[in-house]
């Protein structure tokens, strides 16, 4: 068996000068469906904002690029307005790695995802490394 990331987390995650984060919220609608659910949080600062699926909604990555997708699909509209109004908008995918551990996206997950249209960053944390136990402190 091949070691894989731990802690996965999906994100939709805007950036940028436009970004503000009770408009964004108020146009996404993602607040009130993140109290609802477990494992998915709202976390915003200056100039990011982020609807994040973490490994208590679940530990599966193409589960949580299904949700994630599924979630943000029907609020590409918006998307694009927001984007239009300064903010980058891109699903990110973070995780924690060891030596020799990989991260594979399956066709299906690969194909949601690019049904949004959408850039996909992936970022990797290194086990053990206590700078931040924050996935999005890359945001700041």
């Amino acid at each position: 068996m091949t070691a894989v990331w731990t802690s996965i987390t999906t994100s939709l995650a805007l950036t940028g000068g436009g970004v503000d984060p009770s408009a964004v919220d108020r146009s996404l609608g993602l607040a009130q469906l993140a109290e609802q659910q477990t494992g998915a949080s709202i976390r915003h600062g200056p100039g990011w904002w982020a609807y994040t699926l973490d490994e208590h909604f679940s530990a599966d990555l193409g589960e949580q690029v299904a949700a994630l997708t599924a979630q943000v699909g029907p609020r590409l509209d918006e998307l694009r307005e927001l984007s239009a109004a300064g903010c980058f908008a891109q699903v990110s995918i973070a995780g924690t790695v060891r030596a020799d551990e990989r991260l594979t996206l399956s066709p299906e997950s690969a194909d949601r995802l690019a049904a949004l249209g959408l850039p996909v960053s992936f970022t990797t944390r290194l086990e053990g490394d206590t700078a931040s136990e924050d996935p999005l402190d890359w945001l700041d």
